[in-house]
């Protein structure tokens, strides 16, 4: 009984740290990264709470954070590959052009920094479902130098094909005149709680911020 309590007792501490609610803020205060974080309110909404404890906590307790569905997907899907949706091609071409403006980008001692304090310099997106991977990059910081790759790491967040097809249209739309407002920063972070609390993006809070930055720095004009 006293080990369940403790174990209990270090979850609620660990959600109170965590449950810090964050409202997004102009991309320029910013500068290249941490302009958005999701702003999890765990008491208007009991979704999030569940949400976040599975991907904290309880995924990767039980191998179903998005690396490990990943290498179970890679082990399976050899033998029938399955077709696509046709829309994973402007997925695929939008995504690419996000990334292909990131690699090989010089961060300034500033934008370092902002990376430094986000913690996340390392990490994977995957656009997956149960029966395949569709695409796969990996953002990361070496020395001040952003590079992209196609390797999978464990620090990975999968998004499924339909929900990627909305964030490209959305990034499409918010980054067209080259600058993010706070209205569409707030539109986009409650996207992200949405499909996050739908299960349609998964892995940990902070893995999915720095993809979502990644993007949004890719996307904009640096």
């Amino acid at each position: 009984m006293g080990k369940g309590v403790r174990t209990v007792s270090w979850i609620l501490a660990l959600l109170l740290i965590s449950a810090t609610t964050v409202t997004p803020v102009l991309a320029e205060e910013q500068g290249f990264f941490g302009k958005l974080k999701l702003a999890m309110d765990y008491l208007k909404d009991p979704g999030l709470l569940i949400a976040y404890i599975k991907n904290e906590i309880i995924n990767p307790l039980l191998h179903k954070d998005p690396y490990s569905r990943y290498k179970e997907i890679v082990k399976k899907s050899g033998a029938t590959p399955t077709s696509e949706p046709e829309y994973m091609k402007k997925v695929r071409e939008k995504l690419n052009g996000y990334f292909a403006r990131l690699n090989g980008y010089n961060l300034t001692a500033d934008q370092l920094e902002a990376i430094c304090k986000m913690g996340v310099s390392d990490v994977t997106l995957a656009v997956m479902d149960s029966q395949r991977t569709y695409y796969i990059k990996h953002i990361y910081v070496s020395g001040d130098v952003v590079k992209v790759d196609g390797r999978a790491t464990p620090n990975m967040v999968s998004i499924t094909p339909r929900a990627a097809y909305e964030l490209v249209l959305m990034l499409d739309d918010y980054l067209e005149d080259g600058s993010l407002s706070n209205s569409e920063l707030k539109s986009l972070g409650n996207w992200g709680l949405q499909k996050y609390k739908s299960g349609e993006i998964s892995g940990k809070k902070s893995h999915i911020e720095a993809v979502l930055n990644f993007l949004l720095s890719g996307g904009g004009e640096g």
